[in-house]
């Protein structure tokens, strides 16, 4: 179904956890910084991609600072990577439509927050916005 979505939780043991040094070392979401100034998210690895969507940003920040540690999932992002790479009118159509959903991480958080202050309608309302 074209229309359904899936949520699915990613337990910690399933990652590795890069702490924060090493994150630093290897400029991984923020380049170190020169003469006592800021890093540059610009100048390290995150930098380096552009995401189309808010929810792709956090989850490309998310797996540089979390890398799976699974072979199976591993060799399921490739695959997924493969596809894409072999298909390049779906990744073009994809990249289109990809700013069009909105930020569904925001909605959801939203939805399991708001709905104690606000009611069903306001619910309704945020869902046909998001969609």
């Amino acid at each position: 179904n074209m229309s359904a979505v899936r949520v699915a939780f990613q337990s910690a043991s399933d990652t590795m956890v890069i702490d924060s040094r090493t994150a630093r070392l290897l400029e991984l979401v923020a380049a170190r910084p020169h003469a006592g100034g800021r890093g540059s998210e610009k100048a390290s690895l995150f930098g380096l991609f552009s995401c189309r969507t808010p929810g792709g940003s956090r989850l490309l920040r998310q797996s540089l600072l979390q890398p799976l540690a699974c072979r199976r999932d591993i060799e399921i992002r490739q695959a997924a990577v493969e596809a894409l790479l072999n298909d390049e009118p779906l990744f073009y159509e994809l990249q289109r439509l990809l700013p069009a959903i909105g930020d569904v991480d925001l909605l959801a958080a939203r939805l399991t927050i708001e709905p104690k202050s606000r009611g069903p309608q306001w619910c309704r309302a945020a869902i046909r916005t998001a969609l």
